[in-house]
């Protein structure tokens, strides 16, 4: 049943982990083929915990089923692959551990005799379910050898980087999956964990064969795509591959002809070939993505990267497709440039034109600004329509800082009429000279009427960076809070940047006029900004005692609001921190399951806030807090038990690890089982490491 659940919805059984992982080692094959499936799927949902399980995963990397074998390897590439991306690439070193003995059983699924019947599915019951972890029903007597490869090289791939010398070991191996994989998942993986493991003699010799059968018209397709796959890891080994490519682009078929394509030009980041790159880029810049476009497969992220590394080969052909001139004394004057087209405009892609010259900005934006003329950007800088907005997008990415206050104030105008382009322009040029568009902004706001929403947008950001430097313009802003009223979508911003002006220069008067917090529609809007714990706690005295009062309201929503407000730190409110203590703690018999849930969490932050402290404070604090969440786990709402097993979790000691083996016993609620298990495998982990 659970595998039919993980095909409709992995979070659905992700509370059923920790029990999954008990029954993988079940004598039951079919217990054992299902448990580990839907384990795959769960594991994949939430992997920063099922780390915490691969000691019951690994055995199963060598269980005598294919299905538990092939399951078992999924599950570790998706947990390898989180990690990676959840720490950049720095495995920890408890981690490292954790994944060691996997890799030895990974790869022995790779070198397993081709004629093993440990690969064949022979089962006599059928396995529909999960599909997402078998990639469709599994039938009786079917092979399950390229699956157990793919998912066993796609594991060993993300492993590589951390387990390179254990890896390299078996090039051979890999090097023949690479090139007669039976699956090009494999085939891709194989190449990524040669290069992650540092093998590149042997991707050059995979590299120089693929090329040795570039003529063969039966082996050209097969070749380009193993070519192809070095691009990931490796595109500098493709240089000696781009002109081979190039001569038989024409003889290929239109699908390895789009690998090829693309080839040449991961190649060509490295070492173009003039003739072969102009040609392509601008057959690019020329042909939509349709099914037989050879450059269908290129990408803005690709042109972009040839023209960073070799600008003469990419930048004049733009310039033609968007009619903007290039300075071509500014490329490399020894660089070798094909015969440039006087053509432009018609005919050009200039959407796709546009969107590279955009991202090429991004990442260089020198080169861009001195190659395109600085008159003819100040020049277009107003027009409406697309075309301007690019233009505007082009010149607040490439101009060098400080840019000119006159024409920051320009843009400003043209945000006030609400010109398309204006809001990203500004925005770009708020984050590379904060000062300038500051100063702008007074200069240019100042006295005008009510504005659209992108120009408070624009204030918001600067007020989170310098609130007090826009005191000159507290008039004109108060003066649009008479017409900015609650209920406008304008309001939250205006009030965010009201609030922070109000702070930064303790303008008491201001601040007490936001503060009319006893009007409980009010209220709950004014909570709802950005600014309304900074507001509260600089004027306690003025605002609590009405939130206090708006705990006893009949509107569960607005008392669920004021409990979530004080999700902070709980000394923030000056002398009023025990009273709000008491106010909050008496939510817990809160007849709306909604707010009940809100005071848990918001007890949660409080305890781990005051683990982190001594002395009184934390004496004061944890054991009132501690006591409500204890009586949290005997909530008749699972949500409630869920989240005050979770808060606990924070400060475990013998008595909390005791009552949660207790609660575990008879909890009958899954998520409130996962989350007490969850604790418990981790404060078990943690006392393993200390030892």
């Amino acid at each position: 049943m659970l595998a039919a659940v993980a095909d409709e919805n992995a979070r659905a059984v992700q509370p059923t982990l920790y029990d999954l992982a008990a029954v993988l080692d079940a004598p039951d094959r079919r217990t054992r083929v299902h448990a580990m499936a839907a384990f795959q799927v769960a594991a994949s949902a939430i992997p920063d915990t099922a780390v915490d399980l691969l000691d019951a995963v690994v055995p199963r990397l060598t269980d005598v089923d294919p299905l538990v074998r092939e399951a078992a390897a999924s599950t570790v590439a998706w947990l390898a692959e989180a990690v990676r991306d959840d720490t950049r690439g720095d495995f920890p070193d408890g981690t490292r551990a954790t994944f060691q003995p996997a890799v030895g059983a990974l790869l022995a699924v790779l070198v397993a005799d081709t004629g093993d019947e440990r690969f064949e599915w022979t089962a006599a019951f059928a396995v529909t379910h999960p599909t997402r972890t078998f990639w469709g029903a599994v039938d009786a007597g079917a092979s399950r050898r390229s699956a157990c490869h793919w998912q066993a090289t796609f594991a060993v791939a993300m492993l590589a980087d951390w387990f390179p010398e254990q890896v390299a070991t078996h090039d051979t191996q890999l090097a023949t999956l690479a090139e007669s994989g039976a699956r090009a998942e494999t085939r891709w993986y194989a190449i990524d964990a040669l290069a992650r493991a540092g093998a590149d003699d042997t991707l050059r010799t995979v590299r120089d064969r693929a090329l040795a059968a570039l003529e063969k018209p039966d082996r050209a397709a097969s070749s380009v795509e193993t070519l192809y796959h070095l691009t990931t890891e490796r595109p500098a080994l493709l240089v000696p591959a781009a002109p081979s490519l190039a001569n038989v682009l024409d003889d290929l078929d239109p699908e390895p002809t789009t690998l090829a394509v693309v080839t040449i030009l991961h190649a060509a980041v490295h070492d173009p070939d003039p003739v072969a790159v102009d040609t392509l880029v601008r057959e690019w810049l020329r042909t939509a993505d349709e099914d037989d476009s050879r450059t269908k497969r290129v990408n803005v992220d690709l042109v972009a990267s040839v023209a960073t590394a070799h600008p003469e080969q990419v930048l004049p052909a733009v310039g033609h497709a968007l009619d903007i001139p290039i300075a071509d004394h500014a490329l490399a004057a020894d660089a070798e440039r094909p015969t440039q087209s006087t053509q432009s405009g018609e005919g050009w892609d200039t959407d796709r034109a546009w969107r590279v010259l955009l991202e090429i900005a991004s990442r260089d934006r020198e080169l861009v600004w001195e190659v395109v003329k600085e008159d003819r950007l100040l020049a277009r800088l107003d027009q409406q329509a697309d075309r301007g907005a690019r233009i505007r997008k082009l010149y607040a990415t490439t101009v060098p800082t400080p840019p000119p206050e006159s024409v920051i104030e320009d843009l400003f105008k043209l945000l006030i009429a609400d010109t398309t382009g204006a809001y990203a322009a500004l925005s770009t040029l708020q984050d590379r000279a904060p000062d300038t568009v500051l100063t702008a902004a007074v200069d240019a706001v100042d006295g005008a009427s009510a504005p659209v929403a992108d120009v408070l947008s624009v204030l918001v950001a600067l007020s989170d960076d310098d609130p007090a430097a826009l005191e000159p313009l507290q008039e004109t802003l108060w003066s649009w809070n008479n017409t900015i009223r609650p209920g406008d979508d304008r309001w939250s911003d205006l009030v965010t940047i009201l609030g922070r002006i109000a702070v930064a220069t303790d303008d008491r008067e201001r601040l007490s006029r936001m503060l009319h917090l006893e009007h409980a529609v009010y209220c709950k809007r004014f909570l709802r900004t950005a600014v309304a714990p900074m507001v509260i706690q600089t004027a306690p005295n003025k605002a609590v005692p009405a939130l206090l009062e708006h705990l006893e309201h009949r509107d569960a929503s607005l008392r669920k609001q004021v409990v979530r407000l004080y999700e902070t730190r709980p000394d923030g409110y000056g002398g009023w921190a025990p009273t709000i203590q008491g106010a909050v703690l008496a939510r817990m018999t809160d007849s709306d399951p909604g707010v009940r849930s809100a005071t848990v969490k918001t007890l949660g932050t409080w305890l781990e806030y005051v683990t982190e402290t001594s002395g009184d404070a934390r004496d004061g604090w944890v054991s009132p807090v501690r006591s409500a969440l204890f009586d949290g786990l005997d909530d008749e709402d699972w949500r409630v038990r869920a989240h005050a097993a979770r808060a606990l979790g924070a400060d475990m000691d013998a008595e909390t690890q005791a009552t949660f083996e207790t609660r575990l016993a008879q909890e009958g609620n899954q998520t409130v089982r996962f989350e007490i298990q969850r604790v418990l495998s981790r404060h078990s982990r943690e006392a393993r490491t200390d030892r």
